[in-house]
């Protein structure tokens, strides 16, 4: 996702916020993140917005915190 795929959209976005229901970044780089504000400023749902971070499912008591992480490691939506 980028700032310049968030333009693409935004006359759409702005129109009819509610109509993003869930959108999930992976390991976003600042461009995603960047474009994730802009979402933000068209008055999209913060609810609506995810981050995975790659972590698959809490752990009960034991280190890590984390059962099997998955690093993401470039933009994925």
């Amino acid at each position: 996702m980028t700032v310049e795929g968030i333009a693409a959209i935004a006359a759409s976005l702005r129109a009819h916020p509610n109509k993003l229901a869930h959108l999930v970044v992976g390991a976003g780089t600042w461009r995603a993140f960047d474009a994730l504000d802009r979402i933000l400023d068209a008055k999209v749902d913060p609810a609506a917005l995810h981050v995975h971070l790659g972590h698959t499912r809490p752990t009960a008591g034991i280190k890590p915190p984390f059962a099997r992480y998955h690093p993401m490691l470039h933009s994925e939506v």
